[in-house]
């Protein structure tokens, strides 16, 4: 259809839409989320976890640890061509 998807959250806010998250990763979908890594403890908890995003990877996720607001955007922007490259996942794991 072509229409591009964008989802971001962190900490608790990330873990109740796991159910949802976890069904995108085998739709094929060109889904693209941003997490930011916050412990999962109660709210007033600023920490830094990853649980949050590990579990996505061990569904099928791709991840991409960035380092500032700049990196983000660019890969953002690079995640969206990956996502939407019809030649799917397995062109971007082989080495050429």
């Amino acid at each position: 259809m072509g229409a591009r998807a964008f989802v971001g959250s962190s900490g608790t806010g990330w873990m109740y839409a796991t159910e949802a998250l976890v069904a995108t990763a085998t739709d094929r979908l060109p889904l693209v989320a941003m997490c930011g890594n916050r412990a999962l403890d109660d709210p007033g908890a600023f920490g830094v976890e990853h649980n949050d995003a590990l579990m996505l990877r061990d569904v099928g996720w791709n991840l991409v640890w960035v380092d500032t607001a700049q990196q983000a955007l660019d890969t953002t922007l690079l995640a969206y061509r990956i996502a939407e490259d019809p030649r799917g996942h397995d062109a971007h794991s082989r080495v050429a």
